[in-house]
């Protein structure tokens, strides 16, 4: 497909400025947070009655003066907060965003309907969750214990975790408070908002990636027994650009890395900017090119994290 001319936006396309940090609270003062020799720590507290946990990591050079950006990232359906670690390589050494090391959370799904855990963006998900407190009492738990760039501050997942992270972005209660997001082979059912239900309440920008040989979640999309339909992915893209104020056919097209397609609609930090990565025959991974990283024998192409996700959230701010 030739690359199409974009259309212009209803509202002023300007790029992104990087603003001075707005630290939390918690600058220029003892945590009482104890990190092990690895920089973790597992977090305990109760949201709407239920018992919730998730693991926060600090970089190496981690110093309670200086604002840091934070990234949460949610774990698949059956997964855990450290494997959700493991797949994405947010804690590894040397990732930044606006060139400072990152504090990455990694939260831990409730046991849901099926005895394995989930978000509740998915039907198979505990009912009395309350998942978007839980990520709310997190943000306010983190900045008070540690040195946040409360202006820097974002979301991921994967699967189920990616149809979470698509439900904060339609919330405006939390994404007032996250800059930007972004899915990994996203399960987006629909209690995940991905069609008109989602009213985010302004332009969120959206990095997402699939992969066409996904038999969990098909790139095409597939009905949902009972309650509507997965939905395409192409078409699941479109309708972010759309609600972003882009016309659905106004993206421009490249290939970043190999077996991969990428549609963009908006330039480098214009407002609402909406990127889908279409990976040729990767299955239902987070992708990276460590083999076992994410499910033993699976790889794609690229590291998104390092090569197109920080990049991508480091163009934005609040």
């Amino acid at each position: 497909m030739a690359q199409a001319a974009f259309i212009p936006h209803p509202y002023t396309h300007s790029r992104r400025a990087f603003f001075a940090p707005r630290a939390s609270s918690a600058c220029g003062r003892e945590s009482n947070w104890t990190f092990d020799s690895d920089g973790h720590y597992t977090q305990n507290t109760i949201v709407s009655g239920n018992a919730r946990q998730y693991l926060v990591h600090i970089p190496d050079d981690f110093d309670n003066d200086i604002p840091r950006p934070l990234v949460l990232s949610f774990h698949g359906a059956e997964g855990t907060s450290a494997h959700q670690e493991q797949a994405s390589q947010l804690s590894l050494s040397g990732q930044t965003i606006g060139g400072q090391s990152i504090i990455a959370v990694y939260p831990q799904g409730l046991v849901g309907v099926d005895k394995s855990s989930a978000w509740d963006a998915a039907p198979y998900a505990n009912p009395n969750a309350h998942d978007v407190e839980f990520t709310l009492a997190i943000l306010d738990e983190v900045a008070d214990a540690l040195c946040i760039d409360t202006s820097r501050i974002y979301a991921s997942g994967k699967s189920n975790g990616g149809g979470f992270t698509n439900r904060l972005a339609c919330t405006p209660e939390v994404n007032s408070r996250v800059a930007a997001f972004g899915m990994a082979s996203g399960a987006y059912y629909p209690a995940a908002l991905p069609g008109d239900a989602c009213q985010p309440g302004r332009q969120v920008p959206i990095l997402l990636t699939h992969g066409t040989g996904d038999t969990t979640v098909p790139y095409n999309g597939k009905p949902h027994k009972g309650d509507g339909t997965e939905p395409n992915i192409d078409d699941f893209s479109k309708n972010w650009a759309q609600r972003n104020g882009f016309a659905a056919k106004a993206y421009a097209q490249a290939s970043p890395h190999d077996n991969t397609d990428l549609w963009a609609w908006g330039g480098a930090g214009d407002r609402g900017q909406v990127k889908r990565y279409r990976v040729k025959d990767m299955q239902h991974v987070w992708p990276t090119t460590v083999v076992g990283s994410d499910k033993d024998g699976l790889s794609a192409p690229f590291n998104l994290t390092r090569s197109d996700l920080l990049p991508f959230f480091e163009q934005y701010s609040l």
